[in-house]
């Protein structure tokens, strides 16, 4: 019987000064976390040990490796891929600092040429802190902008995957003039043909699209009407494909009340549910 194909996983360590370490060694002290994959860290052996130093109950190792081909991806033994010699005596937990900026954006930046390279299979990400990246210079907003522009990609994807129901971000935590100048049949149209361009690339033959949520904000007013209309708009440009056997659509509305920002969330429903609200 052919064995199951593992695939090695680059951990990024995160801000040293926040919750990230900690949660890696959580983590990875789970044994089943190596039944089904190869896990590394990418980072800094000293950061992991003063994570260790506040977890009585750890009693991980790290085996410190200069390239992937030599970790052991072996239960109790962390391999961690260094991406420098940093000074961490003076990290103070919980302050944004460069320095802590630094050691996060190192991890980044290195998992993105591993993966690029094809070194590692995939990159999890440990939590950073946005305002300690900006102290080192960085624009972007945050990950998934960082990784968008580091392998310059055409376009990002974010999903969330919970008991068979994915559910997709259409647009981001932006202002309110900027969500309505988002919200148009295309950008609509274009995410939700992408979306299905990309879980077919991964192995779904039909997805089904079940609902759009979206928030713009309370006591909007006539704008309420004004989303509705572009929505059904580029839902209606959808049944096109849906009418040709492309993917299927389920699709209603909510809305919900969020101060001065909007989201626009995608729902893809796992056959067999009944109707759910993330």
């Amino acid at each position: 019987m052919k064995e199951k194909y593992k695939p090695i996983v680059g951990i990024t360590i995160g801000d040293p000064a926040g919750i990230g370490p900690e949660i890696i060694l959580k983590a990875l002290g789970e044994k089943h976390i190596y039944d089904e994959c190869r896990p590394l860290v990418i980072g800094c052996v000293n950061v992991l040990e003063r994570a260790k130093a506040v977890l009585p109950q750890c009693s991980l190792e790290f085996n410190r490796i200069e390239s992937v081909s030599d970790a052991c991806f072996r239960f109790g033994s962390i391999d961690v891929l260094e991406t420098g010699h940093y000074d961490i005596s003076k990290l103070v937990w919980g302050k944004e600092q460069a320095a802590a900026g630094q050691i996060a954006m190192d991890s980044i930046r290195t998992s993105i040429e591993l993966g690029l390279e094809g070194e590692i299979d995939a990159v999890t990400t440990a939590p950073i802190n946005k305002v300690a990246i900006k102290m080192v210079g960085v624009k972007q907003a945050g990950h998934t902008e960082i990784y968008m522009d580091g392998t310059k990609a055409p376009y990002v994807l974010t999903m969330f995957d919970c008991f068979k129901m994915r559910v997709f971000h259409l647009s981001r935590h932006i202002s309110l003039m900027n969500a309505i100048r988002y919200a148009t049949k295309e950008h609509v149209l274009n995410d939700i043909c992408r979306i299905d361009k990309e879980l077919k690339r991964l192995g779904m033959e039909t997805p089904r699209f079940r609902r759009i949520h979206y928030f713009p904000g309370e006591k909007m007013g006539n704008l309420m009407l004004y989303w509705q209309c572009i929505m059904t708009r580029a839902i209606c440009h959808v049944r096109r494909w849906i009418w040709r056997g492309q993917f299927q659509l389920h699709w209603d509305f909510r809305f919900y009340a969020a101060p001065w920002t909007m989201e626009l969330h995608l729902i893809l429903q796992g056959r067999g549910l009944p109707p759910m609200s993330a």
